[in-house]
């Protein structure tokens, strides 16, 4: 046996310990003491403090509901993390639906982007501009109005009708000196050789000859423009048509013409008073053969009459449309003044050419 407090040897009929010096009696009289006032404190504490003491059957579950508790606690850290750098928009954003690649605010008062319809408007007017054909010239026209009315310039034609009225008056010279030399020759042809007219029969004979062969070679070259058609026009598919005079301008370089039967595109009118400097504008024709060619300018000034444009006109481009982005015509293109700093382009207002020719376009407006 030992002491139950130091644990030094106990011997048998000791009442004291030699070490520590306790009464074995009183020692163990206190220890029972002691587990007796335990047990009636567990008794009388509240069931909370008694979990371990009374097993109400939930032993088994405690890590099932600790599992839980974890899950709890980490679902609120990933909340306060998507919240962090996923922030719900203000209530007053509006919100953006996707459909077909469009993107529609509902609260902006934007608009929507318009599409820019240029190209094909500029296409529209390439087909409905054609290319005139003299025999000894070039240029440009276009319908203004879809019974065949074609507006161009009148230097266009002028220049052919020059050039024909030269050729025409050659023509009777050779025609006269022909028959001329012809009678003298008939009246000469039963001159005796030798005699004092033989000579002069001669010579007049191989005149005539000469002459003859020169006229030949002269119809052969010039007979399509002294005796074909006069105008030949091309429409911007190659087709052929032949317009016909109508009328001429006295007083600006104009002319209009016709193809009877025909329906065709055509250009419709602009707004020349809505026409702002700084407006882009484009020059369709054929410069230096170069057919449906488009240059890209903007309005320069409007002088009373006469449009002025950067868009270059070049020769073949006289009597072209000159149009907005709308394919709205503004003008005719009529000449180019080289100056020091580059070319200054011109065309005549179309509300010049309306009025010039009121009484076949009077029903045409501008829009």
């Amino acid at each position: 046996m030992e002491c139950p407090k130091c644990h030094y040897e106990r011997k048998s009929g000791d009442n004291e310990c030699p070490k520590c010096g306790i009464v074995y009696n009183k020692w163990e009289k206190n220890i029972a003491k002691n587990q007796e006032q335990e047990i009636l404190l567990k008794e009388n504490e509240p069931l909370k403090y008694r979990v371990e003491t009374y097993d109400i059957g939930l032993g088994k579950y405690k890590y099932l509901f600790a599992g839980i508790i974890v899950a709890l606690i980490i679902g609120a850290l990933f909340k306060e993390h998507l919240i962090k750098f996923h922030p719900t928009p203000p209530k007053d954003t509006p919100q953006v639906i996707h459909k077909r690649e469009l993107i529609i605010k509902e609260d902006s008062k934007e608009p929507l982007p318009t599409v820019d319809h240029t190209s094909e408007n500029i296409e529209r007017a390439k087909s409905a501009t054609i290319i005139i054909k003299t025999p000894i010239s070039q240029g440009s026209g276009f319908f203004i109005t879809d019974d065949g009315y074609i507006l161009t310039n009148k230097h266009v034609l002028e220049i052919a009708e020059k050039k024909r009225e030269e050729l025409f008056n050659r023509h009777d010279f050779f025609i006269k000196s022909i028959d001329s030399l012809r009678e003298s020759v008939e009246e000469l042809e039963n001159t005796a050789p030798g005699s004092p007219y033989w000579s002069k029969y001669l010579k007049n004979k191989a005149q005539l000859s000469k002459l003859e062969s020169s006229f030949k070679a002269f119809n052969d070259k010039y007979y399509m423009i002294l005796f074909g058609p006069q105008l030949l026009a091309y429409l911007n598919d190659g087709t052929e048509i032949y317009p016909e005079f109508v009328s001429r301008s006295y007083n600006h370089d104009l002319v209009l013409l016709k193809v009877s039967g025909l329906k065709n595109l055509y250009i419709g009118v602009a707004n020349i008073d809505q026409l702002k400097v700084g407006e882009q504008l484009y020059a369709i024709g054929s410069p230096y053969g170069l057919v449906n060619t488009v240059t890209k300018g903007m309005l320069s000034a409007k002088r009373g009459s006469i449009i002025q444009t950067s868009a270059q006109i070049n020769p073949g481009n006289s009597g072209g449309p000159l149009i907005t982005k709308d394919g709205k015509v503004v003008g005719i293109n009529t000449f180019q003044q080289l100056g020091k700093d580059g070319a200054y382009n011109f065309a005549i207002s179309i509300d010049v050419a309306i009025k010039e020719f009121d009484h076949y376009l009077n029903y045409l407006t501008s829009n």
